[in-house]
């Protein structure tokens, strides 16, 4: 799994209780197609401004969907 400093782990885990509050009663397949929008939308930001962050954040994300598996 990914290692996260503190703060990070803590943003991660507040964002994902205000999306799963907001997704509360959805099927699940509702819910997994709005994290990885949110997943994408983030990436996309961060490699606009910085290029070097999409190979960092596909690295980060390869990591996180052979965790999944």
């Amino acid at each position: 799994m990914m290692r996260m400093s503190e703060n990070e782990h803590r943003v991660v885990n507040d964002l994902v209780e205000e999306i799963m509050d907001e997704l509360r009663g959805e099927p699940a397949a509702v819910q997994i197609k709005v994290a990885f929008a949110v997943l994408a939308k983030v990436i996309s930001g961060a490699a606009r401004h910085d290029p070097e962050e999409l190979k960092r954040a596909a690295v980060e994300l390869n990591q996180l969907m052979n965790a999944v598996q």
